[in-house]
């Protein structure tokens, strides 16, 4: 009950937010759009090649369920402006999917004939993860309802804290099995606006639900926390990045 209040006054807050504020507001919000968008265009620039893919797929999933939901579900508390956004960063995804797609046909066709998937398994691959973002669309749907989080700030936020856990786990990964051919240039950038966005967003919508909540304690946690996760994804990519440019061409 505490959290659907909270998730309540939240929207409330987003709905009437003070005037005098709006210029603040309008600011931080453009550049977490920008800085997001940058960063989809890097990740999607970077794919062409076939090998890098730049985002977790699991995120990928996660992020395009909660940006089809309020793309074309739950629109009718988004401004016009935000919900034709979700529906670019939408399609942006749709076509990282894509990249993975043929990222995975690369690989299958030059593996050996025992390794490689016939289209059989391919088909099953497919259904599977397309039941999987729609569970996850349903799950976010139903959540929405249960909390009132209308304004999708927890949902979003939330989120974001599982994406840069993913991120970070992902490159960690990476590490330990090759750092030559990796895009870690690209992975320092698009981190860096993904950081640099999420950090503009997390000011701009706190500083006034804290002002007319008072306390927001989960809100805050996932703030700090899509921070702190966001700066050790950085961080391991810049030294990766500087290890691989310390490494003899061969």
């Amino acid at each position: 009950d505490d959290l659907q209040q909270t998730c309540e006054l939240a929207y409330l807050c987003l709905r009437d937010y003070p005037k005098d504020n709006l210029i603040a507001y309008g600011l931080l919000m453009l550049t977490s759009g920008l800085c997001w968008t940058c960063a989809y265009i890097i990740y999607i620039v970077a794919c062409r090649d076939g090998t890098y893919r730049g985002v977790p797929f699991a995120a990928l999933i996660l992020n395009l369920s909660w940006e089809f939901v309020f793309s074309f579900v739950w629109i009718e508390q988004m401004g016009a402006v935000q919900r034709n956004v979700n529906r670019i960063w939408f399609f942006f995804d749709c076509f990282l999917f894509l990249q993975y797609a043929r990222c995975a046909y690369l690989q299958n066709k030059s593996s050996s004939a025992q390794e490689a998937m016939n289209l059989q398994q391919m088909m099953v691959s497919v259904a599977q993860y397309t039941l999987l973002a729609v569970t996850l669309a349903a799950m976010l749907i139903c959540l929405i309802r249960e909390l009132h989080d209308y304004s999708g700030i927890y949902m979003a936020f939330g989120q974001n804290v599982v994406m840069s856990i993913l991120f970070t786990w992902e490159i960690w990964n990476t590490i330990t099995t090759t750092t030559k051919d990796f895009h870690f240039s690209s992975t320092v950038a698009a981190g860096t606006l993904r950081c640099v966005g999420t950090l503009a967003a997390s000011l701009a919508i706190g500083q006034w639900v804290r002002a007319s909540v008072k306390t927001t304690p989960l809100l805050m946690f996932l703030f700090v926390g899509c921070f702190v996760w966001d700066i050790m994804y950085v961080g391991t990519a810049v030294r990766c990045w500087y290890r691989q440019q310390k490494q003899p061409d061969e």
